[in-house]
């Protein structure tokens, strides 16, 4: 019975081990800032565990773009993604619903406003 019992043992080790290391998930999410200029942010979502890091960009059609990167956390108390990052040497927050994938941001100038998803804007 314990040999059974071992055995049950290192096949559900087997079975689990190889889930928990799974690869890296990585999702592309754009969002356009409503409000002047309108600004285009886009993220490679990549999750691991119980982390989120974003790397991407913000374009302001037919002006300019700069780099991105932060990251995200899941705030299952309120029911949404709570995100920060920096482009262009200003950091931002914001607030994206789960369900609208729409949110609020704000940014370290004072300047505030919504997002609203939007498809890749390709280069």
């Amino acid at each position: 019975m314990k040999k059974l019992a071992v055995f049950a043992g290192l096949l559900a080790m087997a079975c689990v081990v190889p889930s928990m290391a799974r690869a890296n998930d990585t999702v592309t999410f754009c969002w356009q800032m409503q409000a002047t200029p309108k600004t285009i942010v886009c993220f490679n979502v990549e999750s691991k565990d119980f982390t989120s890091s974003l790397t991407g960009f913000t374009l302001v059609p037919g002006e300019s773009s700069n780099g991105a990167y932060g990251s995200a956390a899941n705030d299952t108390i309120a029911g949404n993604i709570a995100m920060a990052w920096t482009s262009g040497c200003i950091n931002y927050t914001a607030r994206i619903n789960l369900t609208t994938l729409a949110g609020n941001w704000q940014n370290g100038m004072g300047d505030k406003g919504t997002l609203t998803p939007v498809a890749f804007p390709g280069y």
